[in-house]
């Protein structure tokens, strides 16, 4: 039982000084390293750039429209339904009693 203890004990601090090392290494500012995306973008018509968007817009509105008018059935969504429902109950049975 002392075995098992110290092992584990050696492995969680090997993983600890892993997730250190790598948690020092990440907030590094190396100027090699970082990646910076470009944000400008060249607009030559501007209003039609705009339009593009309102036209974008529109579509993600009739797909959303479309997709409350089919009311698709997702399985993981019904599952985590229920179990909040169940939840609920029983919570409320032995916090009311």
């Amino acid at each position: 039982m002392k075995k098992l203890l110290i092992n584990t004990y050696v492995f969680v601090s090997i993983l600890f000084i892993g997730i250190l090392i790598g948690h020092f290494h990440g907030d590094s500012t190396d100027e090699n390293h970082m990646i910076v995306p470009e944000m400008a973008v060249e607009v030559e018509d501007l209003a039609a750039f705009q339009a593009s968007g309102s036209d974008a817009r529109a579509d993600l509105e009739s797909k959303q429209e479309q997709m409350s008018e089919q009311e698709s059935f997702n399985v993981f969504s019904s599952a985590g339904r229920s179990i909040a429902d169940t939840v609920t109950v029983v919570t409320a049975f032995f916090f009311h009693e």
